[in-house]
Formats: structure tokens, sequence, C-alpha cells
């Protein structure tokens, strides 16, 4: 916390300084600030928004999220938790205005760095067989009631109670009046993160998750995951996909409906592969990467891959297909163009063949000239062989280094075993390895 407050230090003290100013102190001044629709009010203390006052928050805001990084905390969030510091302290500390500016930073930096978790629905597994458990690291995925036994939620206030029930979450759940239901089977994930950037952190978490999932554990036998090129739904999605269209031409017209969305599912097979020391080794790597690590940029790509099987048109689905693959790939050479090295360095992985390596060089050189088009031009000329292939070349070398590698190494130690492979020779892994890595395919 030290290191964050001296590093706002400045955007701190100049946001304390115009609070004050714009402090209102009188019932005149908090009127005439209620006519110039120009207030925030908290804790029973009002403060007139001035230009200079709204600037100052902005820029200490802009300044903790620099800091802090933005995965981790939103502007508002700091914002909201300047306003509701300041003006708790001078509630509690009234007449006092020394006290004021001694108890804000500290005050203000241990609010800031609080932060939550998340819980939501899961209807993307379906376990046969097997408790309803999934471990990894910061994510859980179990039963709504194991949820609320372990999670020390309150679970009753003045006007509602927090209960589980069982079957998939409804849309109309809320409603603190009366009761508020967990339904079913959840993801329970420590975010690290601000209360406005939990959504999204616990979003990505899942998605990291799902991709290591499907590209680091041997399916389940009559596993009714999304196949290549078939949409998957996104972590917190219902089960139910529903079409609300019409299809038509002169002769004939077809109308939208309801599917089942494609699904893992847990068997007692997977259980094992999943929570063997190999897997739950890697797991922990790429759920939590050590900075200029592979794992970390392994962790980026497999994000990606999970927003690329949930795009609904070829077009977005290679785009981010590809950025999964610079995620892992890509280095800070500039002088080397970015499809080059992707494509050499896939080649490398998937293959020690050198007409293989050549094969799927020239393929994804083709396919990173679509990609291109489609950023720099806003061409979709992109139809679902395009797409399927970098799809599967990207979950191809995407398996074989998560099963494969060594992903505690820096990441740039893992492009030098590339680069210098890429000349001929064989690519060794630096492997902690896998009982049965996956076979290297060519394209």
């Amino acid at each position: 916390m030290n290191q964050l407050k001296n590093k706002c230090q400045s955007e701190t003290k100049d946001f304390f300084d115009q609070a004050r100013k714009c402090l209102c102190q009188s019932s005149e001044e908090l009127s005439q600030a209620f006519a110039e629709f120009s207030v925030t009010m908290k804790n029973g203390v009002a403060f007139r928004t001035s230009t200079l006052f709204r600037q100052s928050l902005l820029r200490l805001a802009k300044k903790v999220v620099e800091v802090v990084g933005p995965r981790q905390i939103e502007i508002k969030d700091i914002q909201d938790v300047a306003i509701d510091t300041l003006s708790k302290i001078i509630s509690e500390n009234e007449g006092n205005e020394h006290d004021w500016a001694t108890l804000f930073p500290d005050a203000l930096f241990n609010n800031v760095l609080v932060t939550y978790q998340y819980c939501g629905p899961c209807e993307l597994f379906r376990f046969e067989g097997v408790p309803v458990f999934l471990n990894g690291g910061p994510i859980k995925v179990c039963t709504a009631q194991e949820f609320i036994l372990q999670s020390g939620i309150p679970t009753s206030g003045k006007d509602w109670n927090l209960i589980a029930k069982d079957g998939n979450w409804p849309d109309d759940s809320v409603n603190l009046s009366l009761d508020f239901s967990v339904h079913g089977i959840v993801w329970w994930i420590d975010t690290h993160a601000s209360k406005a950037s939990a959504p999204e952190s616990a979003r990505w978490l899942a998605e990291v998750f799902i991709s290591a999932i499907r590209l680091g554990v041997r399916p389940a036998d009559y596993c009714h995951r999304a196949k290549l090129g078939q949409v998957e739904s996104g972590p917190f999605s219902k089960s139910f996909r529903i079409s609300r269209e019409i299809v038509y031409n002169e002769r004939v017209f077809h109308t939208g409906g309801s599917s089942i969305i494609p699904s893992y599912k847990i068997d007692e097979r997977f259980v094992e592969d999943f929570n063997s020391e190999t897997f739950q080794g890697k797991l922990a790597q790429v759920m939590r990467p050590k900075k200029a690590s592979l794992a970390l940029r392994l962790s980026n790509g497999l994000g990606w891959l999970s927003r690329s099987r949930q795009a609904e048109d070829h077009a977005t689905r290679l785009l981010l297909a590809f950025t999964a693959l610079e995620s892992l790939l890509s280095n800070q050479d500039q002088f080397q163009p970015v499809a080059d090295g992707i494509a050499r360095f896939s080649s490398v992985i998937l293959s020690d063949e050198p007409e293989s390596r050549i094969r799927t060089f020239d393929e994804l050189k083709g396919l990173y000239a679509l990609r291109s088009d489609l950023v720099h031009r806003g061409d979709r000329n992109i139809h679902a062989l395009n797409a399927n292939n970098v799809q599967y070349i990207a979950e191809s070398v995407f398996s074989i280094v998560l099963a494969q590698s060594n992903l505690e190494q820096l990441h740039k130690e893992f492009l030098s075993s590339l680069r210098d492979a890429s000349f001929g020779g064989s690519w060794t892994a630096s492997a902690v390895g896998s009982a049965t890595p996956p076979a290297r395919v060519p394209s």
C-alpha cells in the first residue's frame, strides 16, 4: 500500500485540496449546489462538484489505475471510494480539519485495495457420476449449497434471505425484498479485483480455466463440448440458446428456436486427470502466472482462445484466434514481421519435419493476410474453413506447449528455443512434461 500511496501522493493531495474547497458548510451553500445541479452527497456530507473537483478526482483515479492495473480496478471504483472515504472522515471528525488531511491517504488506499470474490451461474459443465466440484486455484466450480456453506457470505438481512436452490439460475432471481436465490452449479471465483472490475475479471479467469481444461485434459467419452467451428457459450451463459429470427425467401421461411448449448462432460476419468499432480501444477501456473514467464503469455492466449470460440462470425473467430497466437509467439523485436514469427514458430512447435513446417508456414502466412485485410481495411472476406484452420492450428499449438513446456521459464527463453530450432533442428520444449503429451500434428 505504501508504494501505491507514494506514487499517487501528488494526485491525492490535489483531490483533497479541491474537495476541501468544495465542501458545503452551510445550508445556503448546499441549496446553491442543488440549484446548479452540481452536488455530490455521501455519509451526510455534501461537496459542490466544480470542474476542478471533477478533474482532480479523475486524475487521481487515472493514476491509481496506471499503478494498480486496469484488470484489477476501474476508474469508477476509485472515484466512488475517494468520495466515500473522505466524507466518512469528515463526518466522523467534524471540525477537526487537521485530522482530515492526516487520515485520508491511508484510509483511501486501504479501501482502494479491497478485492472481491464472484459467484455466478455455471451451466457449461455436466457432472455425471462424480461430485460437483472442480478446484482450480482462484476458481472453484461447486453447488450453490456448497458455496453458501463455505463462502461465509451473509445469508439474511432485515428484508431478505440468501438461499440455495436446485436447477438453473433464472433471469428474474433477484428480489431483495423477499429472497435472493443461488441456483444449481456455480462459479466461485477469487477475482483479486475491485467491485466494478470483479465481473470482467471473473469472466476472464473462467475463460482461461475453460481453455486450459479443453486443451490440457482428455475429453470424457461422448462429451458434447463445442466442436471445431461451433460456437461455445460464455462461462456465465444459460444452458439453452434461444434464436429470435426469421430467415426467408419467396418460397420458404425458417424461424428461430432453442437449442442446448455445447457443454463439457465431467466424469470419473476426467476428474482423475484434472486432479493429477501434473495438470494441477500447470493449471496453478496459468491461473496465477509470474511476470515475464511463459505461463503469463500462455494464460493470455488461453483467454483469447475462449473468446474466439464464443465468436458468432468467422471473421471475429479468426481475428481472436490469431490474437491468441500472437499472445504466445510474438516478441518485442520490431524488426521481425509478426506474421513471419507466428508462422515460423507455430510450424516448429507442430512438427520436426521440414516439409510439414513449410506447409504450416505457408498456410498461416496466407491466413494472416486475411487477418491483415480485416484489421486494416475492414474486409470480412473470410469463410468458415479459414477460421477453422486458424482455430485448429492455435489449439494444437497451445495444447503442445501446455503439455510439454516448462511454464516457469522466461518467455524470451521459450522464443529463443523456437528460433534456434527454426533453422532445421528439433525443438526441445524444456519439458516438465505430461505423461502422455498430445501428438505433434502438421497443418
